[in-house]
């Protein structure tokens, strides 16, 4: 084996100014040490526990018994500014994300993994008092958005030559969805007329379910050269649960409902390079294609919610997100038993001017991180390895024109302002070969 882990591994405290937990539209950015210290360019390296998440072809270059554990802790944080309306506010708010695996040979070609991981977690809160003045609500409502979804994913790897490699995750999904916001009046149309029915506050809350895969495929023609290609298939997951309403009194003010979200392609191509036994440098190409989250729908038990909800077009979250490209780049210079690694990312935000709010009010980003790494394995490469990280986020301010929210249609999902980002993380990690 040429890399093995046991790894527990906590990333500590991330600093936000945007609500843009996760910044790639609600996928977590990066999972394990190693890979985001090298500014998550991994998917053509991808040689340690983390290839479950990765690259599950890359599992191949695991030689004994791989097993590791992560865990990350983020302390988000954001600002919203509208000068004409006086509003300046700000969110914190905390969360935790993990990934463990195991990986071992079920034969001379052959590896099995299990991995579990944080495939989601995207998370906002704003205080109502805060925003009353664009709200017109008579009183104050907090709106805040949860998107969780934990994922269990064995793989196999199939190991076709010396050089070229197969690997296959069956992606097991599981997780939450949480919205509350205000929707005040909604315009239905009855066989008497028009009428506006008061809603006020509403909420969506459910846990639900989904499958898709990840396809890897790994070229590693000599120790200096390794190519990876990866691909997540969408899932779409279904959140059942209760939608209610403050003061809807038409028959009931709750429900029971089901809310629909589909979690998009992902697809990513990597390659790692070694000039020399101590230096490595790896270069990540990541697409998301956001552009297929058009809303987030919701279907109601009762009649009059559909008929209500249906007719007044409020049975969904308008999205219109756009596809996203990130670019990688990561680099580790091994001096004896010390790894010293670097990285830089780019990051893109998927929400468009026209559906910028408070429930996913995402910014472009870039990312700096650094990492290092005490390798206490011996000679036979059984062992642990102890991994420290950094991660810095350089937000770019996010600015929706009051005059296009106010005379463009398409911008009816809009909230004019200013929307400002940054991010600060730490990270530890121990990971063991058998």
């Amino acid at each position: 084996m040429k890399k093995g882990s046991l790894l527990l591994s906590i990333i500590l405290l991330t600093v936000f100014v945007s609500s843009s937990v996760n910044a790639n539209g609600l996928y977590l950015n990066s999972l394990g040490s190693r890979a985001v210290s090298m500014g998550g360019a991994f998917v053509g390296l991808a040689d340690d526990f983390s290839a479950g998440f990765w690259n599950p072809a890359a599992a191949s270059q695991l030689d004994w018994t791989t097993a590791g554990i992560y865990a990350a802790y983020y302390i988000p944080s954001s600002s919203y500014e509208n000068g004409a309306a006086d509003i300046s506010t700000e969110y914190a708010k905390s969360y935790p994300a993990v990934l463990g695996s195991v990986f071992f040979s079920a034969g001379e070609r052959i590896d099995i993994g299990l991995s579990f991981y944080t495939l989601s977690r995207f998370q906002v809160e704003w205080s109502g008092s805060a925003i009353d003045a664009i709200t017109s609500d008579p009183e104050s409502r907090d709106w805040s958005t949860k998107v969780w979804v934990m994922t269990f994913a064995p793989s196999i790897t199939y190991k076709m030559s010396d050089e070229f490699s197969l690997g296959l995750a069956l992606n097991l999904n599981y997780g939450s969805y949480d919205l509350f916001m205000y929707k005040g009046f909604v315009e239905v149309e009855l066989e008497l007329g028009v009428n506006d029915l008061y809603i006020g506050a509403y909420s969506d809350s459910g846990n639900g379910v989904g499958i898709g895969a990840t396809l890897g495929l790994f070229f590693k023609p000599s120790e200096m050269f390794s190519l990876g290609v990866s691909i997540r298939t969408p899932s779409k997951m279904t959140f059942q649960g209760r939608s209610s309403s403050t003061n809807f009194q038409v028959l009931d003010n709750a429900t029971d409902s089901k809310t629909f979200l589909t979690l998009p392609l992902w697809v990513a191509g990597g390659i790692a390079i070694k000039p020399s036994q101590a230096l490595t440098l790896s270069a990540d190409v990541h697409f998301s294609q956001w552009s297929t989250v058009e809303t987030i729908r919701t279907e109601y038990d009762s009649q009059v919610w559909q008929v209500v909800f249906q007719q007044s077009g409020t049975d969904f979250l308008p999205m219109y997100w756009e596809d996203t490209i990130q670019i990688r780049f990561g680099v580790e210079y091994r001096i004896n038993k010390v790894a010293l690694r670097a990285g830089f990312y780019t990051d893109p935000s998927p929400v468009p001017d026209k559906t910028m709010n408070f429930h996913f009010p995402i910014v472009d980003a870039n990312y700096m991180t650094f990492g290092l790494e005490y390798d206490g394995r011996g000679p036979s490469l059984h062992g642990f390895q102890v991994d420290l990280g950094f991660e810095y986020g350089m937000g770019k301010e996010r600015i929706i024109d009051l005059a296009n929210v106010g005379t463009s249609p398409e911008y009816g999902g809009a909230v004019p302002g200013s929307y400002k980002t940054d991010m600060i993380s730490f990270n530890f990690s121990f990971r063991y070969t058998f």
